[in-house]
């Protein structure tokens, strides 16, 4: 079993658990966090994972191995400033 096969319904789980459960008031703001971390990580890990196994052109390839490092160093940092902060940035951070 390839990894990205392992990793890529961890991403779809994540994102239906983040589409129907809130995190506010009324929701389960851990349930909806731990599946927001699921999908974000399992995705660009999925993509990083499969993108040597995709007969897709070179560039196509490249640019996606660089988008998911992308996207993993930016939840990196939400991740860091989210617990070392205390204010952050209107959601500014998120959308990197």
């Amino acid at each position: 079993i390839q990894s990205a096969t392992i990793l890529a319904p961890g991403f779809m789980i994540g994102n239906v658990i983040v589409a129907t459960v809130p995190s506010g008031p009324e929701g389960v703001p851990w349930l909806h966090v731990s599946a927001a971390v699921l999908a974000i990580v399992g995705g660009n890990a999925a993509i990083l994972a499969g993108s040597p196994l995709v007969t897709a052109p070179r560039y196509h390839r490249v640019a996606s191995v660089g988008l998911a490092a992308l996207g993993l160093s930016s939840f990196v940092l939400l991740a860091i400033a989210s617990t070392t902060s205390r204010y952050m940035l209107d959601g500014t951070s998120t959308r990197v």
